[in-house]
């Protein structure tokens, strides 16, 4: 009985786990009309890669949309291919984010399982059932696992990279693998992947051949990517890299990405106190190389947050996808430290890791409210009754019921529009997808969260674009934006935080907070565009006076 028992705790832990993802997926990522799904949504990051599968499964290339210049707006081009493939198989579009996000239940199980081997072989079977359980009651990993991005897949890829590399006789073929795919589904991978197995290889004294054949595979991987990008698009490195990183002042970014981290620590603090006890804890006994290896993996996590300048969504809730790994390491350490504790202490302490540091002091659970009130909602409220706004997105606006087909359209969620609606010519106007935000758009370090400098990917506003525009839709996602005045870099924001106000409303409204970098442009768009939902939906409003009023009727207040 007792032998079982580790195994009933495992099953328990992943089936709480993977029926919290699927509840997700059908609460947070369907789009339900008239009782039944008319649609599956990623995040809109993740609709941005498969908006390029949907592209280049039609013919059109690996592009945004059919009628978008060759720009790389993506980062993980192995993910990418992989969504291509189940539309190449036939999936209806609107089903396609499905095995997308099922994918995740996957991934997360497999997360889940690498770290209770890396904490059984680390210690025992204790630890490595702590681990896991303190691990699977993290509302980022479910987040970032059902969201739709290839995180979860690295995750899984690095934590078994973490786990070959405190073993005793680790496989340099097994490590290859991880790296390779790693690489391919994100280049960058290759710097995570690389230190934490040279830092295995000097804590083993492995041999050369053992130290480099992984780390030639991910280069060559990364070689092979970096060619393709220059001969297909023109570019060494991808546009987003130049958008988010080289556009930006290091020190701005650093300054950014260590606010960012903060946060993340802070909102999870629980977790990183005990966590980081139970690494002082091993490198106390016998375990003393596992600690090294464990460290590096932290380090390397938070070091790449830093570089990358945080995350415009860091929060409790969903905390940071660049920061899982580290989150993964922190899970082992505080299975360690809980290893011989007794059973109540260790669920008294799992438990408020879960909990974290509420958002305010009157939401003593605000992320789990967060996360379970839509549930809650659906349930009592019916299938129908949903809150268009997900994380990381929204359901979209009927589109193709205002604006003529072919027309002109500035975007802000610039993957869930050019993905469903196809038969307009997509502008995005955050330049993701488009050269010219570099060049010629407003430059706008401000964020829409007090302690961030910058939106990472969203620093520069392409205004200019909308001129020609037939219409501007969901510009900008946040109702608490910060105003931002002049054209000179790196700083201009003015001061204080705009007020929430409740939705929808006009961002022309005087009073409220308006996300334009100046009078001039707010003039422009508010004389020649005409609101019709909060903070960014807009109409031209010339030539379709009848048009406009059934629009007004249907999304005004």
């Amino acid at each position: 009985m007792k032998a079982a028992l580790p195994t009933l705790l495992k099953v328990g832990i992943l089936a709480f786990t993977e029926s919290m993802m699927l509840a997700f997926i059908f609460i947070y990522h369907a789009e339900w009309e008239g009782g039944r799904i008319v649609r599956f949504l990623l995040m809109d990051d993740a609709m941005i890669s498969l908006s390029y599968a949907r592209s280049l499964v039609e013919g059109c290339g690996l592009i945004w949309h059919c009628s978008a210049e060759k720009v790389e707006g993506i980062t993980n081009l192995g993910w990418t291919l992989y969504m291509a493939f189940w539309l190449w198989i036939g999936i209806p579009p609107e089903y396609a984010a499905l095995p997308i996000l099922l994918t995740g239940l996957l991934t997360a199980a497999l997360h889940l399982l690498a770290t209770y081997t890396i904490g059984k072989k680390l210690h025992d079977e204790r630890t490595g059932l702590w681990a896991m359980g303190t691990l699977a009651l993290l509302p980022p990993v479910w987040v970032w696992h059902s969201a739709g991005l290839e995180t979860g897949a690295l995750a899984v890829l690095f934590t078994y990279l973490l786990r070959e590399s405190i073993l005793s006789f680790p496989s340099t073929l097994r490590a290859s693998v991880y790296v390779m795919l790693g690489t391919l589904l994100r280049m960058d991978f290759f710097l995570w992947g690389s230190g934490l197995w040279l830092t295995a290889s000097f804590v083993q004294k492995q041999s050369l051949r053992e130290t480099v054949l992984p780390l030639l595979t991910g280069l060559a991987v990364a070689a092979g990517q970096t060619l393709f990008r220059k001969a297909y698009y023109g570019d060494w490195v991808p546009h987003t890299y130049l958008l988010k990183v080289a556009d930006i002042p290091f020190r701005y970014r650093w300054i950014n990405g260590a606010s960012c981290t903060g946060f993340h620590i802070l909102y999870n603090l629980p977790l990183w106190g005990l966590g980081l006890y139970g690494f002082w804890r091993l490198a106390r006994s016998h375990h003393a190389d596992k600690w090294m290896l464990l460290a590096i993996a932290l380090l390397l996590s938070g070091g790449y947050n830093l570089h990358a300048g945080g995350d415009m969504a860091e929060g409790a809730l969903v905390s940071n996808r660049f920061m899982l790994p580290a989150m993964t390491t922190l899970a082992i350490g505080v299975g360690y430290a809980l290893s011989r504790a007794p059973l109540w202490v260790g669920g008294l302490a799992v438990a408020l890791i879960a909990h974290g540091i509420p958002l305010h002091p009157e939401g003593f659970a605000g992320r789990w409210r967060a996360l379970l009130g839509p549930i809650k909602a659906t349930l009592t409220q019916g299938w129908d009754e949903r809150y268009r706004y997900f994380l990381f997105g929204k359901k979209p606006l009927p589109i193709d019921r205002y604006v003529p087909r072919g027309a002109k359209v500035v975007v802000g969620f610039a993957g869930t529009y050019a993905y469903f609606f196809r038969d307009y010519r997509w502008v995005d106007f955050f330049g993701k997808n488009d050269r010219s935000a570099l060049t010629q758009g407003s430059p706008c370090l401000c964020g829409a969260l007090p302690y961030e400098i910058y939106f990472p990917g969203h620093t520069r506003w392409g205004w200019h674009l909308v001129k020609d525009a037939a219409a501007i839709v969901e510009v900008v996602a946040f109702d608490d934006t910060m105003a931002c005045k002049g054209q000179k870099p790196p700083l201009s924001c003015t001061e204080g935080l705009g007020r929430i106000v409740p939705v929808p409303h006009s961002c022309c409204t005087p009073g409220h907070p308006y996300p334009f970098p100046d009078d001039a442009v707010r003039r422009f768009v508010c004389e020649n565009f005409r609101p019709t939902t909060w903070v960014g939906f807009w109409v031209r409003d010339t030539q379709r006076q009848s048009y406009i009023s059934v629009l007004s009727r249907s999304l005004s207040p």
